[in-house]
């Protein structure tokens, strides 16, 4: 039994390196005009097959339009992260803003997994944000680089800033014509889309302007800074001792639950406090809508908006990307004074939908 189990391991071992393998080498290699333009029919074919409003923004002869265009462009075999370029924006002339294509990406090793989970670009420690046409450092995660905030980004590596903006605006919709998510995409999704776009990068060469003068600096692949662990003698706590240390633990771990507490950016999702020097208006600022009890939150705020009887409050709801229905809804239920329905019922063009 043992025996059979260890050449099952082996087994699966072999079959998943043989699978990674096969993986990157299929979206590195190039692709047939035959096979993309195949590719090409079918995705046409299962969107207007499955989505039940497809021409609610867009006409049917635009969009059989650019299917066959692209179609007629394609006249060499290419890459699949060249094909998704072509693809993407077709995808997103639908206007529906969970419409997406996912472009292909390496898969890791599971030693490699290993080593870049101990590692971090510096890279990822700006956030940008885009005014006037220009994309410009907003804010840092590590205090050290505080130096860069509100500097303009000019180019990365070698590349201007701007063209990497246009071209990733085309990878994603909004819904309808809205325009304000695609002004805000610079502050949520400028950094995922560029390593979607170059990949895992072990150093990024920037290019700054701030007060009329020009630099660049070299963001590298680090390795984590690890907290040292100081191990002193410790006295022997009493039972009592124990149970407070353990009591006050919980009650950190529900406060942060409560409030969303970011590890990686050391702040809350959710946050709450009167502002002005009498304290009359409240302001609720809420980064997304994805972690934490949001109930409790929720309950907690809005009581003490009655209790106080508050009458301005302020949601800030900026970079705001989204989450569960479940604490939208949750959340409205507190404004709402009359009755209201959240959503629509699903409409679905077959018989068994995919959800």
């Amino acid at each position: 039994m043992i025996k059979n189990t260890i050449l099952f391991l082996i087994v699966i071992s072999i079959t998943s390196c043989a699978s990674l393998k096969k993986h990157n080498e299929s979206i590195s290699q190039l692709h047939s005009v035959i096979d993309l333009k195949d590719d090409v029919n079918k995705i046409h074919k299962q969107l207007v097959k499955h989505h039940p409003k497809i021409y609610q923004y867009i006409t049917k002869n635009e969009f059989d339009y650019k299917f066959d265009s692209l179609k007629q462009m394609i006249t060499k075999p290419i890459n699949s992260k060249q094909f998704f370029e072509k693809i993407g924006p077709i995808i997103v002339s639908v206007h529906q803003g969970h419409i997406s294509v996912i472009p292909p990406f390496r898969k890791f090793s599971k030693e490699e997994r290993k080593v870049r989970a101990n590692q971090k670009l510096e890279f990822s420690n700006l956030d940008f944000e885009e005014f006037n046409n220009k994309v410009y450092i907003s804010n840092v995660i590590d205090k050290r680089d505080s130096l860069l905030i509100g500097a303009e980004v000019v180019k990365i590596n070698d590349v201007p800033v701007h063209k990497l903006v246009n071209k990733y605006k085309t990878y994603f919709a909004s819904d309808g014509y809205n325009k304000t998510l695609k002004k805000r995409f610079v502050n949520n999704s400028f950094k995922s889309y560029y390593y979607v776009d170059n990949g895992v990068a072990d150093s990024l060469k920037i290019v700054f302007r701030k007060n009329d003068s020009t630099f660049f600096r070299d963001f590298k692949r680090v390795t984590k800074v690890k907290k040292k662990v100081i191990t002193t003698q410790l006295k022997k706590r009493t039972k009592a001792e124990r149970k407070e240390n353990k009591l006050k633990q919980k009650e950190k771990w529900e406060f942060n639950d409560k409030y969303g507490y970011i590890k990686s950016r050391k702040e809350f999702t959710r946050n709450f406090k009167y502002i002005g020097k009498d304290s009359t208006v409240a302001y609720m600022k809420i980064r997304g809508f994805t972690t934490g009890n949001y109930e409790e939150f929720y309950k907690e705020s809005f009581s003490t908006i009655d209790s106080l009887k508050t009458s301005k409050l302020i949601i800030d709801l900026r970079d705001n990307s989204g989450g569960r229905l479940s604490e939208i809804e949750d959340l409205y239920s507190y404004l709402a004074t009359d009755d209201y329905i959240m959503i629509n019922p699903c409409e679905v063009n077959s018989r068994i939908p995919y959800f």
